[in-house]
């Protein structure tokens, strides 16, 4: 089971996570993310800054993707947004099934830029996971 939030979510409590508004810095990681997880890389691109767009090549299946019993939760710690530029900070806690392990965690924080229009990612240049 795979579980990709950006909110607080409550494993236990069934809760649905929130899908934050496309326009938004927020919302741009959580799509990002989400498209990464899935395997659409073309589509994480998309969420990237324009001087990002060609350097990278592929960007990288994530890592232990097909583990079973896999939950990975990200978690919204921050969001700050002045004029054109936006810092998204997140905690990516992953955890493979075993009762009672602590799920590894860390924070990745995203700078956004507004590009024509749209919020891009301009960093982390690496693979958040």
């Amino acid at each position: 089971m795979v579980v990709l939030a950006i909110l607080a979510v409550s494993l236990a409590g069934g809760h649905e996570p929130v899908e934050y508004p496309a326009e938004d810095p927020v919302g741009v990681v959580q799509r990002y993310l989400l498209a990464v997880e899935e395997g659409r890389f073309e589509a994480a691109r998309a969420y990237l800054a324009p001087e990002l767009e060609g350097e990278k090549g592929p960007l990288p299946a994530p890592p232990l993707r097909d583990v079973p019993d896999r939950v990975r939760r990200v978690v919204l710690i921050s969001e700050t947004i002045e004029a054109e530029s936006a810092v998204v900070v997140v905690e990516i806690s992953t955890s493979y099934g075993v009762i009672d392990s602590d799920p590894a965690r860390h924070r990745v924080t995203f700078e956004l830029l507004l590009t024509d229009g749209a919020w891009k990612i301009r960093s982390p240049t690496y693979f958040p996971y």
